[in-house]
């Protein structure tokens, strides 16, 4: 991990805003760094070179969560954010109906960007859609 994230982790560890921007990091994966920050109610991820959603299970408060702009094919690890009601996952690589299958065993039902991802095509969504409600999309994977 860089020194532009570690410097935000840390300022956000003393400062206790609820926010933290990782956007632009150079990130790889999600930083471990984080996983006990359980005040975060914001974490923007986007615009990094993640490719798995792993060690957010502690981060029960989260209502956003943006990992836009990553290689992200598959939804997953996101079981414990009972509260998360914005997740962004446009532009990533997401393909395949299957891919997105474990949001339906979200507890919470986030509004849900999933728009520029070859998922929306294989939905026949048009990518004007720019946010689409949880539940229409579980009614497309149900049909």
């Amino acid at each position: 991990m860089n020194e532009k994230a570690l410097k935000r982790i840390e300022e956000e560890k003393k400062k206790r805003t609820g926010r933290l921007n990782l956007s632009n990091c150079g990130l790889k994966e999600i930083p471990k760094e984080i996983a006990n920050m359980t005040w975060l109610t914001t974490l923007n991820l986007y615009a990094n070179y993640i490719s798995k959603i792993e060690g957010l299970d502690n981060l029960i408060g989260l209502k956003s969560l943006s990992l836009s702009w990553n290689f992200i094919s598959k939804i997953e690890g996101l079981d414990n954010l009972v509260r998360l009601n914005s997740l962004n996952l446009s532009k990533n690589q997401l393909a395949k109906i299957e891919d997105i299958i474990e949001l339906k065993n979200l507890r919470s039902k986030p509004n849900l960007r999933i728009e520029k991802n070859e998922i929306t095509k294989d939905l026949q969504l048009s990518d004007e859609l720019k946010v689409s409600h949880l539940p229409a999309v579980l009614n497309l994977i149900d049909r």
